[in-house]
C-alpha cells in the first residue's frame, strides 16, 4: 500500500504560526503574575540573581539559552540565619 504525500497551504502554514505566537502570549501573560510573586520569595530566600540562566544544546547541536526560576539553596541569607537563631531551643 503507497502512501500519498500532503501537501500543506502555505495560507495553513501563517495561521498555525500566527496561532501559536499568540496561544505563548497569551500563556505568559496568565503566568506573569505567579512568575513575579515566586521571583520575590525567591529573593527573600536566597542570594544572588532569581533567575538562572543556562545553555543547553538543541536541535541539531544549536545553542539556546534557558531562562528559569533558581530553585536550589545557596548560601543562607541574613534572614534566615536569624531564623534558625531564634528556632533554636
Amino acid at each position: 500500500m503507497r502512501t500519498r504525500e500532503r501537501l500543506i497551504p502555505a495560507s495553513w502554514m501563517n495561521t498555525k504560526l500566527a496561532t501559536d505566537i499568540a496561544l505563548a502570549l497569551s500563556g505568559l501573560i496568565r503566568a506573569a503574575s505567579q512568575l513575579i510573586v515566586a521571583m520575590i520569595g525567591i529573593m527573600m530566600c536566597l542570594t544572588g540573581s532569581p533567575i538562572l540562566a543556562q545553555e543547553r544544546v538543541g536541535l541539531s547541536g544549536r545553542r539556546l539559552t534557558m531562562f528559569k526560576p533558581r530553585t536550589h539553596e545557596g548560601q543562607p541569607t541574613l534572614g534566615q540565619r536569624l531564623l534558625a537563631v531564634l528556632d533554636e531551643p
